[in-house]
Formats: structure tokens, C-alpha cells, sequence
């Protein structure tokens, strides 16, 4: 059987805030740049980013939020006692290419300031001021090609609505309690891989 391929489009409900993670010896703090002035020119850097400056979602983050979801619903195979389909969510699907936020420029992306934990984790330590990148309206469309016969369109439909309410895209997203990546979906067509 030709593996499936479903299109799928999504609008943000929430804004989107990517948070790539950088190495800063790329840009270096200037010698005598303060940590401030240093995060205030550098703050687009995470933002994931085609080649043309087009603001991105990484493939990985879709197919993440997918298996997410899958093993979060836990749904079981019928007529196979307590096995769930999330080992065919796990290898069976696979999102190509990077989704690009059509009409969004990554210098043109608004920041906004945090007072956010150094370290990154929540719960301790010192906090220092961040810019994160906010993209306040975002509407998308990509395909993820489901490889794995065994994993039921309309499950997988269920799984990609769900992610938008549960899981989202990018920093502060539902799944860690947060606010920011919800989406709906506008919809979902099916076809088949083609050589």
C-alpha cells in the first residue's frame, strides 16, 4: 500500500514563541557590550528561519507534538487486548520539511520581555531579563506522511485537533503549562505519496 500523505492547515489561536537555542560564539557579547545590550542585538537569533529570512516551525517540533498527543489519547487497536497505537505513531510518521510562516519576516517578528530563569528551568536560581520572539498571527499548511498502514485516519485526525488544544507549538506551549502555540485546525485532506 502507498503511504498516505495528510495536508494539513492550521491558524494560530494563541501567538507562536520559537525559542531555538543559539551558540552564542556565533554573535559574542561585544567587550564592552552588558548583558542587555547584548540580548537586545541578539534576540532574533531564536528564531528558526529559512534561508529567505521566512519564520519557520521545525518539522521535528509537528512530529513531536503528534506523538505527543498519540501517546497522551493512548487509544487502543481493536482486537489486540491493551496494545495503543502509539508505537505507530512513533515510526510511522514523518513530516518532511520545516513549516514556513508565509508573510512572516524573521527581523520583522515582535519581541517581547520576560523575567525569566537563567538556567531555563523553572523553580530556582537567578532570573535575568529575556526578549522572546512573539508571532502573533500565524496560519500554516504542510503534509506529514504517514508511513504505517496500521494508524486510522480519523485517529490521526483526533490526534493533530487535540495537539492544538493540549500540546501547541514553542515556548510556554500548553503541554508545560503555558498559554502560547495553540492552533486550530482549518483542515485536514488525504492523498497519497507520489515518487
Amino acid at each position: 500500500m502507498a503511504a498516505r500523505v495528510a495536508t494539513i492547515s492550521l491558524t494560530g489561536i494563541s501567538p507562536y514563541s520559537p525559542s531555538k537555542a543559539y551558540d552564542p560564539d556565533v554573535d559574542p557579547r561585544g567587550e564592552k557590550e552588558t548583558a542587555d545590550d547584548h540580548e537586545k542585538r541578539v534576540w532574533r537569533n531564536r528564531i528558526h528561519r529559512a534561508e529567505d529570512g521566512t519564520a519557520l516551525i521545525p518539522a521535528m517540533m509537528v512530529q513531536f507534538l503528534i506523538q505527543f498527543i498519540a501517546r497522551r489519547i493512548g487509544a487502543k487497536i481493536p482486537g489486540k487486548r491493551n496494545a495503543t497505537y502509539t508505537k505507530h505513531f512513533e515510526g510511522g510518521i514523518m513530516v518532511q520539511d520545516d513549516v514556513r510562516i508565509e508573510g512572516t519576516h524573521w527581523e520583522k517578528v515582535r519581541g517581547q520581555w520576560f523575567h525569566l530563569n537563567a538556567d531555563g528551568k523553572r523553580g530556582g536560581g537567578t532570573r535575568v531579563w529575556r526578549c522572546m520572539p512573539m508571532i502573533d498571527k500565524w496560519d500554516v499548511t504542510f503534509d506529514v506522511v504517514l508511513l504505517d498502514d496500521e494508524i486510522p485516519e480519523e485517529l490521526f485526525e483526533r490526534v493533530v485537533r487535540e495537539g492544538g488544544l493540549f500540546c501547541g507549538f514553542g515556548r510556554f506551549a500548553p503541554r508545560k503549562g503555558g498559554t502560547n502555540g495553540r492552533y486550530q485546525v482549518r483542515k485536514i485532506t488525504w492523498g497519497k505519496l507520489t515518487a
